[in-house]
């Protein structure tokens, strides 16, 4: 059984976390045939399977990661599959494979996608955003509820997005990562105070460096 077809068959078999870690290991080894990688994820991406489906939307993303002139290809095959799509596992490596194209035109989904009630598919979302448009209004409206997420790993991506991704300031950025610096997730905690203190916020900076401006 070649990699591609083992990695189906742990997704459409899975019954822990680790038949999932196999799987991904599979679609790493996959993709170093790019051209083979490609073509066999645009074909899964359209299959009524949704175990191959997101086998499929795993290699392409991966494909777009390290090959650019396929970015606008995945994307378009992507986007594509979204609006019949109902299978959550689906939904997070869409969200990933958006991310990977680094598209502005992928943020509208992603958007929509962060209220998704799946946790997988909120965490991808808060790593997408930034590669998309990472200062837009709705993006960062996105990202500062992503970061009270209840799931530790959406809350530590998303604040990680928002206080070192993003660029922007502004009160409603430097509230949300306030409220993370108390955060029970060591990471979140620390991915809120780098971000407010290169925002010089003066409840987390140093008294030595309150002198020094950006």
């Amino acid at each position: 059984m070649d990699v591609i077809a083992e990695a189906v068959e742990l997704i459409r078999n899975a019954t822990c976390p680790g038949d999932h870690d196999q799987a991904w290991e599979l679609v790493g080894r996959a993709i170093e045939d790019r051209e083979t990688a490609a073509r066999r994820g645009f074909a899964l991406a359209r299959s009524p399977d949704p175990a191959e489906r997101k086998i499929g939307c795993d290699l392409l993303g991966s494909v777009a990661q390290v090959e650019e002139s396929l970015r606008e290809p995945v994307l378009l095959a992507v986007l594509g599959l979204v609006a019949a799509e109902t299978d959550h596992a689906v939904h997070a490596s869409v969200a990933r494979a958006l991310g990977c194209t680094g598209d502005e035109r992928a943020v509208p989904e992603l958007l929509r996608l962060a209220e998704h009630p799946d946790e997988d598919v909120r965490f991808y979302v808060a790593w997408s955003l930034p590669l998309g448009r990472a200062d837009d209004d709705a993006v960062i409206e996105a990202l500062i509820r992503l970061s009270a997420d209840p799931e530790d790993e959406v809350r530590d991506w998303a604040t990680f997005a928002l206080g070192t991704q993003c660029q922007a300031d502004g009160r409603a950025i430097r509230e949300a990562l306030w409220a993370r610096v108390g955060d029970q997730d060591t990471e979140a905690r620390e991915e809120a105070i780098a971000g407010l203190a290169r925002r010089r916020d003066r409840r987390v900076v140093p008294p030595g460096w309150r002198s020094v401006r950006p």
